[in-house]
């Protein structure tokens, strides 16, 4: 019998092929709705319930980040940071995190947004990498 996490997996690697199979400027309602369907899930992946596993959380984490800066879109934005934000509740994706130098300089670009919430969700990621990684690594 396949486990929940096992399904999960498998259903965010389809979203993942089926978000990098499109371009933006034709599918912008396609890739919004597609992340925010991973903000709302991984909303339930805490700590004490884990959904997922560490590599699907990379994945969904590698799929995101390029959303931050690659769009004039602001929903997918900040979708996308709310997915990561999402996501640095975990301590093993914090610390991967702190390795990808081009995402803590992509996450600081972000905190010089004019748009409150990118940079409401950006800071909580921030606040989530220094309680739960090893943030003197910055």
């Amino acid at each position: 019998m396949i486990s929940k996490t096992e399904l999960l997996d498998e259903f965010f690697h389809s979203l993942k092929i089926a978000i990098e199979a499109r371009q933006l400027g034709q599918n912008e309602e396609f890739i919004l709705n597609a992340i925010s369907c991973s903000t709302n899930v991984l909303f339930y992946d805490t700590q004490n319930n884990s959904l997922l596993s560490d590599a699907a959380r990379k994945d969904l984490f590698h799929t995101c980040k390029p959303f931050l800066l690659a769009t004039q879109n602001e929903e997918i934005q900040i979708e996308a940071v709310r997915v990561i934000s999402n996501l640095s509740r975990h301590s093993a994706i914090c610390n991967y995190f702190l390795e990808d130098k081009t995402f803590l300089q992509t996450l600081c670009c972000v905190l010089d947004h004019n748009l409150r919430d990118l940079v409401f969700y950006s800071v909580g990621i921030i606040i989530n990498i220094s309680l739960h990684g090893k943030a003197e690594k910055i």
